[in-house]
Order: structure tokens, then C-alpha cells, then sequence
């Protein structure tokens, strides 16, 4: 390692699609989880200024903190996911110094896995730095998936954070992926999908992204999704909604916006049920006004529910009509899908 370096990350945030809610164990471990999701063009961000023989310092503009790391043990505060990963990756706090920068377009609870995003491109980062790369370099996926292994390890096991396994894989391989795991097996099995140029074109074109302008607690939502499987509920429910994951990647891979939109739907009104808080009164209400124009052939919240973004599946050519019937009541976002996950580089 040279006595002084800066590396850069930048990974995807994400579109949960189909299937969300089934990769939340204990039931995917017993039965099985499917997820649908896909890349978009926000992403976050790491820098490591490396400087050998100084404190390794972190800063954390999403989470407002910045903290001198003494030691990667004791994980409590704003900063325990980020030691609970430099745990995971073999950091040592008084040889690996500098300053560690993170931040990410879109803020935490904004239901587009960007906790998860910022933890595959710090491991990035810090995978650079430590010389990893030398023998499993960041172009393989084989590499991508180790990453995202790690980074679902230093979340859902070392720090107890509730949830599923979707966002670190594909923010580590990007693009259009079905991501499975199979009952009774560790191993996350991910699929990236070909998808046509005009497929993407058509999608992007009837997609709005709208951010619903009201914070999400997704831990607090899980654990309740977590607590009613395990007190026998909704194993049917979402039986049906990984049905529903092979039809909507069908008319994704076609670019067939309705029936998408219509499927999309069918999902939603399955997810609302999982769970206290994954949908509400504004959210409803939001989505019913989307669905009366009828431009609109359906669409869901993205994330765990209770707030965030939806995202919504417009005639393309009445986009501008949802827009006018939803002013005042959602910020509209950019966006459009991102072919690459993580990505690390020196400057």
C-alpha cells in the first residue's frame, strides 16, 4: 500500500420491482425468495483519501456525523454499519488511515436500497485499498457478488439490521437482475437479464419516479413482516407474489408498458397486506388520484412502504396528465435505468 492514495466508488441505487418482501428471511429461508429489481441512474458515493500514519476519520454527509474510528468493536451510533464493514473487510483503524467520504443522491428511508448502496461502495473503496483487487479484480462477478455477500453480511448479520438481500447484490452488478435464494440454502443466486435498448426505452418513457415527500421507517416495517410470518400470517400472501415475479419480468423483458403497469399493481395490492405501514391513508389516497386520471396502469412504493418514492407506470403519451393531477402532493424525479453496478477508480 502506498503512504498516501485517493480512491473513488460509485454505485447504483435501485428499483425494486417484483418480489420484494419474499427475500426477508425467516421466509425465504424456508421457502424460498424471488426479487425482480434494476439499477437507476442515482447513485452513492465513497472517496478514501488514504494517508498512511494518520486517524482514519470518516465523514458522512447522508448522515450529517463525522467521527474519528478508534476502534471497529463497539458498533453503536450513526457510524455502526460503516465499522461493522470495516470489520468484515480486515481494517485496522490505526494502520489504515485518512479520511473516508460518503454521501448519496438520494437521502436514507428513501426506499431505493441507498443504505445498501453506500455500504457496496465503501467496500469498494476500501477493497482498492487494502489490494484486494490483485486477485479478484472489480471487473469479474465473481467479485461483485463477494462484495455484495459481504456487504449483506456486515448489515444483516453483524449489525442485526432487518431485511431482505436484494439491494446489496444489485447495486454490486447493476442492470436488470432476478435475484433468487432457495429454501434451505446460504447462497444468493443472481441472473442478470438482456434487455433491449427499446424495451428500456419504453419503460423509461412511462415510468414516473415521484418522491412521496414523507419518511419511511423500513426497519420498523420488516420487523413487523418478520413477526406476523413467524406468527403464521401472510405465507400465502406472498407465495402470490413471487407467482406474480416471472410475468412481470416477462413484460419488462418485451417493453410492454400496460401490462407491466397492470401486473405492477396486481403486486402492490398483494405487499400492502404484509405489513402495519407499507401503505397509509396519504399513500393511498396518492394512488387512487394517480389511477382516476387513467393514464396510469398502476404502479407501487418502492422499498419496504410507509414513505419514500413510487414509482408509477404511465401511458407515456399522458405522462404530463398524472403530472397535473399529482402537483403539490409529490416531487417528480429524474431518472433513468443504469446498465453498471459498482464501479472503483483512482483519480
Amino acid at each position: 500500500m502506498k503512504d498516501s492514495m485517493i480512491i473513488r466508488s460509485r454505485s447504483p441505487l435501485r428499483l425494486g420491482l417484483a418480489g420484494g418482501g419474499t427475500d426477508v428471511p425467516p421466509y425465504c429461508d424456508e421457502h424460498g425468495g424471488i426479487v425482480l429489481s434494476a439499477s437507476i441512474s442515482k447513485y452513492a458515493y465513497a472517496t478514501w483519501n488514504f494517508v498512511k500514519g494518520t486517524p482514519l476519520e470518516v465523514n458522512s454527509r447522508d448522515l450529517n456525523v463525522t467521527e474519528e474510528i478508534r476502534d471497529i468493536v463497539n458498533y453503536e451510533g450513526k457510524t455502526g454499519l460503516i465499522k461493522a464493514t470495516m470489520n468484515v473487510l480486515g481494517v485496522k483503524p490505526g494502520e489504515h488511515g485518512g479520511q473516508i467520504i460518503l454521501h448519496s443522491d438520494a437521502p436514507v428511508g428513501s426506499g431505493l436500497g441507498t443504505s445498501s448502496s453506500v455500504n457496496v461502495g465503501l467496500i469498494g473503496v476500501l477493497w482498492e485499498g487494502l489490494g484486494l483487487t490483485a486477485e479478484k479484480p472489480l471487473h469479474r462477478r465473481s467479485t461483485w457478488h463477494e462484495i455484495a455477500r459481504l456487504a449483506h453480511l456486515a448489515e444483516r448479520k453483524e449489525l442485526g439490521i432487518a431485511g431482505g438481500y436484494q439491494d446489496q447484490y444489485i447495486s454490486a452488478y447493476g442492470g436488470f437482475c432476478i435475484i433468487k435464494k432457495r429454501s434451505g440454502k446460504e447462497e444468493i443466486e443472481v441472473i442478470p437479464l438482456k434487455m433491449h435498448d427499446d424495451a428500456i426505452a419504453e419503460l423509461e418513457g412511462s415510468i414516473l419516479l415521484c418522491d412521496v415527500k414523507q419518511h419511511r421507517h423500513g426497519g420498523s416495517i420488516i420487523q413487523a413482516q418478520v413477526d406476523a410470518f413467524k406468527s403464521g400470517q401472510n405465507i400465502e400472501i406472498l407465495g402470490k407474489m413471487k407467482e406474480l415475479v416471472d410475468p412481470i419480468t416477462n413484460a419488462m423483458l418485451k417493453g410492454d408498458a400496460k401490462e407491466f403497469g397492470q401486473l405492477l399493481h396486481q403486486s402492490w395490492m398483494l405487499k400492502k397486506d404484509i405489513a402495519a405501514g407499507t401503505s397509509n391513508s396519504y399513500i393511498d389516497s396518492l394512488y387512487e388520484k394517480a389511477l382516476k386520471t387513467g393514464a396510469v396502469y398502476g404502479g407501487k412504493i418502492t422499498g419496504a412502504g410507509g414513505g419514500g418514492h413510487m414509482a408509477l407506470v404511465t401511458d407515456p403519451v399522458r405522462k404530463e396528465e398524472v403530472k397535473k393531477a399529482l402537483e403539490g402532493w409529490v416531487e417528480f424525479k429524474e431518472f433513468s435505468f443504469e446498465k453498471k453496478g459498482l464501479h472503483v477508480w483512482r483519480p
